[in-house]
């Protein structure tokens, strides 16, 4: 079985649920996970030849690391 996606855009949905109880119903925080097998994508497929400042704006974008003025 192969899953996708990104971890910080696939919290489950849980009503009335706060921080800990997302945390605690993530994938990551199941028995299962020791059973997965994590790759890591190297290259960035969202963007073409000439748009590295766009591809280092969607990462930094990802990672929470923008400026308020980016």
């Amino acid at each position: 079985m192969v899953l996708g996606g990104d971890f910080r855009q696939v919290l489950p949905v849980i009503r009335f649920a706060n921080r800990s109880d997302l945390i605690a119903a993530s994938l990551k925080s199941s028995d299962l996970w020791s059973y997965f097998n994590v790759m890591h994508l190297n290259q960035n497929m969202s963007t073409g030849p000439g748009e590295e400042e766009f591809s280092k704006w969607l990462i930094k974008l990802g990672n929470g690391e923008l400026l308020s003025n980016e």
